[in-house]
Formats: structure tokens, sequence, C-alpha cells
């Protein structure tokens, strides 16, 4: 060790490769909890939107908070979805909500899941909010959806592909 101290090259090597795994460490740390909020946060808003979702609560009876949401999610930027009052949430699947399509689109502006803004045509409209959080959940929702309920992804597929065009 007296050897080392004494030749400054061995010293200067050790601090060297010390402060590379050093300064490693704080990025994957700063990364990490950086993004763990999120993920966190995504991870909850996505048992939020899927409590009151179609099989959870009976079919007919729930808010279906996640489907709108992915309708939104997919809708073209060109033309964007209506936010309307007094209208039922217009299931897919065969059966209508029980919930004002307003009241879903309020709880999912309110999770900044979702922006509603006066579009050019004179409507009231809505549009994702697009980022990494979101994108998380837009994933985990589809991942339960096709897992769980059973739906097709196909489906989703073919959502994706329509909100490109």
């Amino acid at each position: 060790m007296y050897e080392c101290i004494k030749n400054f090259n061995c010293v200067r090597e050790w601090v060297m490769s010390n402060l590379l795994w050093t300064a490693l460490f704080g990025v994957v740390v700063f990364v990490f909890f950086r993004f763990l909020p999120q993920f966190i946060q995504a991870i909850k808003i996505t048992k939020i939107i899927l409590k009151n979702n179609r099989d959870t609560r009976g079919n007919g009876l729930g808010k279906y908070s996640a489907d709108r949401f992915l309708d939104i999610w997919y809708s073209s930027g060109k033309l964007p979805l209506r936010y309307e009052h007094r209208v039922f949430y217009p299931l897919r699947f065969g059966l209508n909500s029980r919930h004002w399509m307003n009241v879903i689109d309020d709880e999912l502006e309110s999770l900044n899941l979702i922006e509603i803004f006066e579009s050019k045509k004179g409507y009231k409209a809505v549009k994702p909010i697009r980022n990494w959080r979101n994108n998380l959940i837009v994933r985990l929702t589809k991942f339960y959806l096709i897992k769980f309920i059973g739906d097709n992804s196909q489906y989703y597929k073919n959502l994706e592909e329509q909100s490109k065009k």
C-alpha cells in the first residue's frame, strides 16, 4: 500500500476507476428516483380508471373510464372527440354506460390524462396529454383489458393504426 501511495499513478488509477463507478451509480440512482414516483402514480391511476370499467362492476353499471381514455388516446389529432353533456358514453362492446360522457371526461381530466379545449370548429373537444406516464397507463390498461377481461388485441392494433392516419 505504501508503495502505491508513493507512486502517484497507482492512486490516480484507483481514484479514476472508483470515480467512474460512483458517477455511474449516481446516474442510475437519479434515473430510478426520477421515474419511480411516476411509475407508482401510473399504477395507481390505472387502478382508478379500471375500477369502474366493464366487468369489474357488471356490464352496464360501470363508468368505462378506461375505455373512454383509450378512445381519446387513439383519436386522431385532426378530428378530436367531442366533450358532450347529457350523452351517455356509447360503449363499443354492445352496452351503454350509466354515466354521462362529461362525468367520465372530467374524471380523466382531474387525473391529468386528457385536456378539454375549444376546437377550431366551435365545439368543446378532448385530446390526450401525451407523456411518459400516460403512455405507461395506456400500456398497463391495454394489458389488463387483453389478459384479464379478454379483449381482442387486434382491436387495439387497429385503433393504433387508425390514429396514425
